[in-house]
């Protein structure tokens, strides 16, 4: 079973970055109904609660670029902390049983589409901007009234205007079977190396690309090198920096996933402005679809190979292509998605 990163209980003393406190003290619970299941009775379909506040705005959620690339930041970032802080004080799950981020599909209306002015106060433009949060979690393979998994359904308004929608689906593994799957992860990945694959990936270049190439102002804030075409392949290097003050703002011993998908979206960026002409900083990612098979080893090389479809149509809206994404390490895939990248205008 893949599985990638760890997450714990929320904790505005271990998140000095992240500052998911304030996100968790603005957590409304909306009971449809009686509270608190008794041990060995059935626990409930779903629960459902609510986030209004400021938009935090310690990084990564204040990440440099256009405001509508930052939607996703605060979704991911939301839904694996509060996910967790949920399944433990709503579903029974125990707190020693890690959340591991296993799916992600977000959706974020065209920017000609948003109904308000939308989350462009992230630049640091005007005023902190206020979001809002709808959620619906779900219990997901349930074994003697302990949930294995959680789906975390929900749709991110930031002043005003709808800025994201979609799930995210975490796991939940006792420590033993936690360590099982890391271990053997780590020997599959291992064993799959072939020469020929070891070199093409060491001879990828490590310099980075420029940030205005992804969408980015900060060059710290680029996780993706200097691309190389083969044939319809666009291959970059996936620069990994164990020391990075956001992504690695917590140990681990893996490649986080909120670093995995934000090097996935740059590099639909650079994909559909090698392939299409597309402008980075005018198009919107309409739609990411994220799936984890394998943890991510901080050690070894990993790149992404991208691959687009033809231009298409989109109903009263611009021209937009969907980009084929995958995270390779050592000949091994360790995570797929699919990215929608639209022209803004």
């Amino acid at each position: 079973m893949p599985f990638s990163g760890t997450f714990t209980d929320p904790d505005p003393d271990l998140h000095s970055d992240i500052d998911i406190g304030l996100v968790t003290r603005n957590l409304i619970h909306r009971p449809t109904g009686i509270r608190a299941p008794l041990p060995g009775t059935a626990l409930p379909e779903a629960e459902y609660f609510l986030i209004a506040g400021p938009v935090p705005d310690r990084r990564p959620f204040a990440l440099g670029g256009p405001g509508t690339l930052h939607d996703s930041h605060v979704f991911v970032q939301v839904a694996q902390q509060v996910g967790v802080f949920i399944a433990n004080h709503y579903f029974q799950v125990p707190a020693d049983r890690p959340g591991v981020l296993y799916k992600v599909d977000l959706g974020a209306p065209h920017r000609a589409e948003r109904g308000g002015p939308g989350d462009m106060d992230l630049m640091g433009l005007g005023d902190r901007a206020q979001m809002s949060m709808d959620i619906c979690a779900r219990p997901r393979h349930t074994v003697n009234q302990v949930p294995r998994g959680l789906r975390f359904e929900a749709n991110l308004h930031i002043d005003g205007a709808e800025s994201c929608v979609g799930a995210a689906d975490l796991v939940f593994l006792t420590p033993n079977v936690h360590r099982g799957h890391r271990a053997s992860s780590r020997l599959a990945t291992v064993a799959a190396l072939t020469p020929e694959q070891d070199a093409r990936e060491r001879e990828l270049p490590h310099r980075p690309c420029e940030p205005e190439a992804v969408a980015r102002e900060d060059p710290g804030d680029v996780l993706v090198a200097d691309p190389h075409t083969d044939g319809d392949t666009l291959t970059s290097r996936v620069l990994v920096d164990t020391a990075h003050p956001v992504y690695y703002a917590e140990t681990s011993d893996s490649v986080p996933g909120p670093l995995q998908i934000e090097a996935l979206r740059q590099m639909a960026l650079l994909a559909a402005a090698h392939f299409h002409g597309f402008h980075p900083l005018r198009t919107d990612l309409i739609r990411t679809t994220v799936h984890f098979r394998a943890y991510a080893e901080n050690d070894l090389p990993l790149s992404c190979h991208a691959t687009v479809e033809p231009l298409w149509a989109r109903q009263g809206g611009p021209a937009a292509t969907r980009v084929a994404l995958s995270l390779v390490q050592q000949g091994r895939t360790v995570a797929d998605a699919t990215v929608t990248a639209a022209r803004a205008y």
